[in-house]
């Protein structure tokens, strides 16, 4: 049904004219007064004040949205309302210029009655109390009159998007549910409860508001609407609760299964709604942290795994839903799909890190509530305990205690918590003697930003706009009209080099701007006394620091190219650092980066540096640089205008310094990949001539390395032999010998199974006989081998010897050569061994 809806809405607007685009980002680009998305409008707001800028004068949308933080804040209320979620769609149209009150009526009306076929006498509608206009156009329409147009005088039906700027009446359809449910009839100063709920709303956006409170008309009045997806799907359906549609309940219901418990519906709501909030936000770049969106994510995350931990759910419960939502709104975003992995990966990471603490910090919030009684109120400092030493959150505080209707003094844990952070700050406070930011700011009213020409030269003049005293180590901060040095920025370490004078060289040891883009150089006196306010002077920067900076910016961007398109599209960068003998570079991604996939990024990178692809640079309207997939760094705002840099597919926003071709960065080797943070990797590589010294350095070390472990394994095999022969010595001198003695000579035999040749002949010099002859008799590979052993007096004997030599072939054996006293031989067969040692016994018997 929701995606049915989801249809029929926009098709409904198409073939009335307006253009499809598809949802924008639930991370607001360059509007930082917003966390999250929070409304169908948001994307457009810059079109609502300058027509001129829209691309389409119509627009249709479905727009993914989030309310949790800040101003717009749903959270708390999410398990226990029929319509309160933290993530929500809002189908809507829009006109910029295109139509206005009469057209936005007439199709708001026709979709709901004759596309729905929603039964009119159902519908109420709102106008603002002093906008007849639109209380006619509806009357005419409808033939409602004042029976059912209500007008209303709060600011419920004016909407403004600030304290100025465009504003206007709304105008709001709202559904009748039924009389078994209890509320009033929309009206001033009346509460529709759970009877009468808005379906959508009709801003007419016709007025500027200035700052003296005054409404002027607007040149080009614009339409915004919104329609709640979920609340229509719910009236569809048949029910005045949201959480009864198929989507929620297909998610409760596997939430139950999985669970095995049915009864805290409240629970599974929680668990449903902040599936979909947590995906899509995952989905779109966000990641857990502990700051700003990251943190509301994460409490998202943790308050829905203490819901199921209040089903009595001691597992990983999230990412076992996830297929739920994939299967039902996976085919309209995509992103849910495309993200899967990180989404899973990122959901379990957080589960299983939040779950010990979740325990460990109920039980000592059960310890220090469970005297307390309904009206309580629990010490600040008490949560700021539980909070700083055992990582149990506030708000999870606040939400179990609101359950036995215990408040906390958060007052205090706010302060508590403004007391460490001074102390933190002062641990890092430095004396660094710096332009007061009074002078910069009267250097940029004056002059405005700083420009840059460092682009394509490395040597200029300027003139010093502003200077410091110099300070006790000849240090000072110096502003110039304009500058060659690149300052440090998005990651990028600062240019380095010399400003001279008429009567000083300075060394300029750091460059970096101003929040209002002026340009400061830190630098030390090296020659001479120092310049003044209204100097011209002379500036050069360190070349070789350029172009390593340079080389090193230029395959960060290749990296992160390569990463998406390896590792997925969900990878965006999350902080880099750019220095002229290394790179680092950190982005979103949940699992750990294997040695192969290491090896094949690596690859392709050194693969497109040796492309030769020309690094081209162009000026572009911010939204036709992304428009046209640039890509930019994550949360950063930009002005109207960007500089894009291009390296065959790798397209970013970036105002930093590149080489010329791709081929000049060399070759990259990657030095190691790690984990900073959570669902945070980093990658840390050498290029140029710093990856040859460093790949040399590498060998030199593995030859050396080599080297240590053969002399260590020479030496641990020669104590290994020792102690090898030392044990076949001790089994020779043991094992059973059959003795024959033929006048002075004694002939000892030995049978001995499962010693190898060279430990044989490794202890012949320890068992030679003093007097005799010892033979010892074993078996190689299926082969008798014999080894004769002789005193020194036989030795001497030659002919003894040649005779022996003789009868051993003669019984079809092999001698194999050896020391002076040792016969060696191996024989064919094994009965070839008993006629043997008998021809022997019988030659020494005719010898001695």
């Amino acid at each position: 049904m929701i995606d049915g809806l989801r249809k029929r809405f926009i098709d409904f607007f198409v073939k009335n004219g307006h253009i499809n685009l598809p949802s924008a980002s639930l991370v607001p680009k360059e509007d930082p007064s917003l966390m999250f998305v929070n409304a169908g409008m948001v994307p457009f707001k810059e079109y609502f004040a300058d027509v001129r800028k829209a691309p389409f004068s119509s627009i249709v949308t479905a727009q993914k949205c989030v309310r949790a933080g800040g101003k717009h804040n749903d959270l708390e209320n999410v398990g226990f309302t029929k319509r309160h979620h933290t993530f929500f769609e809002m189908l809507g149209n829009f006109s910029f210029g295109c139509y206005f009150k009469e057209r936005a009526i007439e199709l708001a009306w026709k979709f709901v009655t004759e596309e729905l076929k929603l039964s009119k006498e159902r519908l109420y509608i709102t106008v603002y109390h002093e906008d007849d206009e639109a209380f006619e156009i509806w009357d005419k329409l409808t033939g409602f009159g004042k029976r059912k147009i209500k007008r209303i005088s709060t600011s419920d039906n004016f909407w403004q998007m600030g304290d100025i700027g465009p504003c206007g009446p709304c105008s709001e359809i709202f559904y009748d549910h039924g009389e078994h449910l209890s509320g009033d009839i929309p009206e001033d100063n009346k509460d529709p409860g759970e009877r009468y709920v808005e379906i959508w709303n009709l801003v007419f956006m016709q007025y500027i508001r200035e700052r003296s409170g005054k409404l002027m008309h607007m040149e080009c009045p614009c339409i915004d609407t919104g329609m709640g997806l979920e609340r229509v799907t719910a009236i569809l359906e048949g029910t005045d609760d949201n959480y009864q549609t198929q989507l929620f309940q297909d998610i409760v219901k596997e939430s139950q299964k999985i669970t095995g418990n049915k009864d805290n519906q409240a629970a599974h709501k929680v668990i449903a709604d902040h599936l979909r909030s947590a995906s899509f936000l995952i989905a779109d770049g966000v990641l857990p942290g502990n700051t700003g969106r990251e943190y509301v994510l994460r409490r998202i995350i943790r308050r829905a795994v203490r819901y199921s931990h209040t089903l009595g759910f001691d597992a990983v419960l999230l990412p076992k839903l996830c297929w739920v939502l994939e299967k039902h709104m996976g085919a309209y975003y995509q992103e849910l799909t495309r993200a899967k992995n990180l989404i899973l990966n990122t959901l379990t990471l957080e589960e299983e890190s939040f779950r010990n603490t979740l325990k460990s910090g109920m039980k000592l919030l059960e310890e220090v509530s469970s005297s307390m009684r309904e009206g309580d109120t629990l010490s600040g400092d008490v949560a700021f305990t539980l909070y700083d030493t055992h990582g149990f959150p506030l708000d999870i505080t606040i939400d179990i205690l609101k359950e036995k209707k215990i408040s906390v003094d958060e007052a205090r844990f706010t302060e508590r918590m403004k007391m460490q952070r001074l102390l933190a700050q002062a641990s890092r406070t430095q004396d660094i003697a710096r332009i007061s930011n009074d002078e910069v700011e009267e250097v940029f009213l004056e002059h405005g930003k700083t420009p840059f020409t460092g682009y394509e030269s490395f040597a200029g003049s300027a003139i010093v706009l502003a200077v410091t005293e110099k300070d006790a180590s000849n240090e000072l901060t110096i502003i110039l009209n304009q500058t060659i040095f690149y300052p440090e920025s998005g990651g990028q370490e600062s240019d380095q080099g010399v400003i001279e004078g008429e009567n000083a060289t300075l060394k300029v040891e750091k460059v970096y701007k101003s929040a209002e883009g002026v340009i400061l150089h830190e630098c030390k006196i090296i020659g001479g006394q120092a310049v003044s306010k209204g100097e011209k002077v002379n500036l050069r920067i360190d070349i070789d620091r350029r172009n390593g900076l340079a080389r090193n910016h230029s395959a960060t961007h290749i990296l992160h190219h390569v990463l998406r398109k390896i590792l997925g599209v969900h990878v965006s960068q999350r902080g880099s650092l750019v220095a002229p003998n290394r790179l680092r570079f950190d982005f979103s991604h949940s699992q750990s980066i294997t040695e192969e996939e290491l090896s094949k990024i690596e690859d392709c990178v050194n693969l497109m540096i040796w492309d030769d692809y020309s690094v081209k640079t162009e000026i572009k309207k911010t939204d036709d640089a992304i428009r046209d997939g640039a890509i930019g760094l994550f949360g950063e705002k930009y002005d109207d205008t960007v500089r894009v840099v291009s390296i065959g597919e790798a397209v970013e926003l970036c105002g930093g310094t590149h080489v010329k071709k791709s081929s000049s960065i060399g070759l990259i080797k990657i030095l190691s990949a790690s984990s900073v943070a959570h669902c945070v990797r980093r990658i840390e590589a050498v290029t140029h001539i710093t990856a040859l010294q460093y790949m040399r350095e590498e060998k030199q070390a593995q030859l050396q390395q080599l080297n240590e472990n053969q002399l260590r394994f020479r030496a641990m095999q020669k104590s290994h032999q020792k102690e090898i022969t030392s044990v076949y010595y001790s089994l020779i001198t043991n094992a059973e010998a059959q003795t024959e003695r033929y006048g002075s000579v004694e002939i000892v035999v030995k049978k001995i199974q499962g010693i190898a040749r060279e430990t044989l002949l490794n202890s012949v010099s320890r068992i030679r006989p003093k007097t005799g002859i010892l033979i010892i008799c074993t078996e190689l590979d299926k082969v008798p081998y014999l080894l004769i052993i002789l005193d020194k007096e036989i030795c001497k004997n030659i002919s003894f010897i040649d005779s022996t030599k003789e009868m051993i072939s003669k019984s079809q054996g092999k001698v194999t050569p050896s020391v002076p006293y040792v016969i060696q031989a191996t024989l064919r067969e094994k009965e070839a061994l008993d006629l043997c040692l008998k021809s022997l016994s019988k030659l020494v018997a005719s010898t001695f």
